[in-house]
């Protein structure tokens, strides 16, 4: 039996709802869990040790989410075999919840707490598996998560009315997709991307006024107000850097760095690029952007944040053998990126960065079926998602080192148009042509 399974059977099988109030529970669950494991004896101890050695004998000690992480943090990166693991306890109360909040007092939010560092465990075999999907109106057009995955945004073309919507916000609860409201902007919508809060959702569209800006109360949507800007055209690309800041691209060389502002966007830079922008990764500071580009011009260059600035850090393949770059995205630490070439002898390639400089290290050539577009790494940096033209139209490779090796493929109804991870890397959402439009997926 994996790990996995022993938490969900020791809650299902003798707890109800709201009885994990102690440690001594909790304790008493992670010892169980842990000692009927034979490869994981050695851990015998650690767990109660930890609260005997530190905790006071009080009624009701474990009610924040800081008690219960840091015990797991110290139990798990004190086994120099296991620092694998750091970060994931604290990371999965970090990325969403807030101060206020105090879930930890439901058994059912701790089971789904310790289930996460197996879920994302590094020995995943690489298989895309179907999780759901969700018919929508029209051709899915871009993805985004709210970061606890208890939404989805995703952008379409309209259908026949009355479902002549271009946004729809879907729920997903126990791995099922379900409706919960729809918006009709009256053109069309590229792009979606959920504020880190989870209350706002930014949209590129045609037309000038490019940016759209839309708010989520609860299973609701509703407009807040479009941005209109000097020298615009057709929104493409969009991404939150943080809570305060976002990026833009649109069909033009340059690069648009926006304020958040409280919902009322407010331009604060631009970088001109070396050619047309097109979609871009993050990784903390740092924008790989790739380029649609002719001759020595670099197809994949980086870029710095900081404040309300941008600046230009490096260039990368710049030499006339390469096609448009359509996708770059960084590994987890930022010292990779992986870019989408349109030639198909460098479908895929594999960058070095240093902070400074952009080294070409691995080219990768008819690797998948034709013309890869968007390429996303998991959270991890263990594997990336490349969507094609031809099918099976979506591939999963795993990255090592600078060697990516594709894992499995998945069939998808006709070509995707945008890929996404959940930001905990646990769901694949794509958005694409045929229907049903919407396919969720996960690594297994």
């Amino acid at each position: 039996m994996r790990i996995k399974d022993k938490w969900t059977d020791y809650f299902k099988k003798p707890k109800e709802k709201i009885t994990v109030r102690n440690q001594h529970d909790v304790a008493a669950f992670l010892e169980e869990s842990f000692t009927h494991t034979s490869q994981q004896l050695k851990y015998k101890g650690v767990w109660t040790d930890y609260f005997k050695k530190q905790k006071p004998q009080l009624r009701n000690p474990i009610t924040s989410q800081h008690d219960v992480a840091a015990f797991l943090e110290y139990s798990v990166t004190h086994t120099a075999d296991e620092k694998r693991y750091k970060g994931v306890w604290t990371d999965y109360f970090k990325r969403w919840r807030r101060d206020e909040e105090d879930p930890k007092r439901n058994v059912f939010y701790l089971e789904a707490f310790l289930e996460v560092p197996y879920i994302v465990n590094p020995t995943k075999k690489g298989i895309l598996e179907l999780v759901d999907t969700y018919t929508l109106p029209n051709v899915g057009r871009g993805v985004s998560f709210t970061s606890d995955n208890a939404y989805i945004a995703v952008s379409h073309a309209a259908g026949t009315a009355p479902n002549d919507t271009q946004v729809t916000l879907l729920k997903l609860a126990n791995d099922e997709l379900s409706y919960a409201d729809s918006y009709k902007e009256g053109a069309n919508v590229w792009d979606t991307a959920f504020h880190p809060g989870g209350e706002y959702i930014a949209c590129t569209r045609d037309g000038v006024s490019f940016i759209l800006i839309l708010q989520r109360s609860g299973d609701t949507l509703s407009f807040i107000r479009r941005v209109n800007l000097p020298y615009g055209s057709d929104g493409m690309n969009i991404q939150f850097i943080d809570e305060d800041y976002f990026l833009v691209t649109n069909y033009s060389t340059v690069l648009r760095l926006y304020s958040w502002s409280g919902a009322d966007p407010v331009l604060k830079d631009t970088e001109s690029a070396a050619g047309y922008t097109n979609d871009f990764g993050i990784n903390d500071d740092k924008i790989a952007l790739s380029i649609s580009a002719v001759g020595t011009q670099p197809r994949v260059q980086i870029f710095a944040h900081s404040g309300d600035s941008l600046s230009h850090v490096a260039n990368g393949m710049g030499d006339s053998k390469y096609g448009n770059s359509y996708c770059a995205a960084f590994n987890n630490d930022g010292s990779k990126v992986i870019v989408t070439n349109g030639n198909d002898n460098y479908e895929l390639v594999v960058l070095s960065f240093d902070g400074s400089s952009l080294v070409v290290e691995k080219e990768h050539g008819t690797v998948v079926e034709n013309f890869p577009s968007k390429v996303r790494m998991t959270p991890d940096g263990k594997f990336a998602a490349v969507n094609h033209y031809n099918s099976p139209y979506l591939s999963l490779f795993g990255l090592s080192g600078n060697d990516l090796t594709r894992t499995s493929t998945y069939t998808l109804p006709g070509r995707a148009i945008d890929i996404r991870f959940s930001p905990d890397g646990e769901y694949l959402g794509v958005a694409h042509y045929g229907s049903p439009y919407f396919t969720l997926l996960r690594i297994v």
